[in-house]
């Protein structure tokens, strides 16, 4: 991948149907370097663009990256330039195959052997966010490592899907502010509409690896 920077990105929020998510923690790992950054609402809230470089030597990898559109665009941060949404590689490379662990983080971990946490423990952490609070200082550090397990489970993920899709810079992140104005309940596809970027959600299988320049 052509970008100096590869920021691992994952926010957990709490957001009533049809309503803006409210931004409760936000953990981001750089791949290089191995650089983590933990945040909390109140740190998210002091600041006025992502903690980490979202220009144009960068791209933000996130899973389901709809749900991160939408949490920058309620902390009214800019939105990131580059950005590749690997639920939506993962729909490319699975599109027309029977998923028993369905097409969820950790359905895709499922899918190349990849450790993760079992679903009912993720449950029960999504379960202590979705409660919306006020939580105890073990409760918030239990859901920023909730948070930063989901992170540390891009960066495996990412490495195997890889060889599946031939990303370019011109092709990431075009639809992210559209998608971030979205209910978080409704998906995007590019199938035949001529008015959604096929960049969003691009088809690929070039087998291209990437490498730091």
């Amino acid at each position: 991948m052509p970008f100096r920077e590869i920021w691992l990105a994952d926010f957990e929020f709490v957001a009533d149907e049809g309503e803006t998510q409210r931004p409760v923690c936000m953990v981001a790992e750089e791949y290089w370097s191995g650089r983590q950054i933990r945040m909390w609402e109140d740190e998210l809230l002091g600041l006025d663009a992502a903690p980490f470089d979202t220009g144009p030597n960068s791209v933000m990898v996130a899973y389901f990256a709809s749900a991160e559109a939408g949490c920058f665009e309620a902390l009214g941060w800019p939105h990131p330039i580059n950005t590749l949404d690997l639920f939506a590689e993962f729909r490319v490379i699975t599109n027309g195959c029977k998923l028993p662990r369905g097409r969820g983080i950790l359905g895709a971990a499922a899918y190349f052997d990849v450790p993760s946490i079992n679903a009912e423990e993720k449950e029960v952490m999504r379960e202590l966010v979705l409660a919306g609070g006020p939580w105890t200082a073990q409760e918030r550090a239990d859901i920023l490592d909730y948070c930063a397990s989901d992170v540390e489970l891009l960066r495996p993920l990412f490495e195997a899907m890889a060889p599946h899709f031939a990303a370019k810079p011109t092709r990431l992140g075009t639809a992210f502010g559209a998608v971030g104005t979205c209910q978080p309940s409704q998906t995007w596809s590019t199938g035949g509409s001529p008015s959604i970027p096929r960049r969003w959600a691009y088809c690929g299988t070039g087998g291209k690896t990437f490498s730091k320049t």
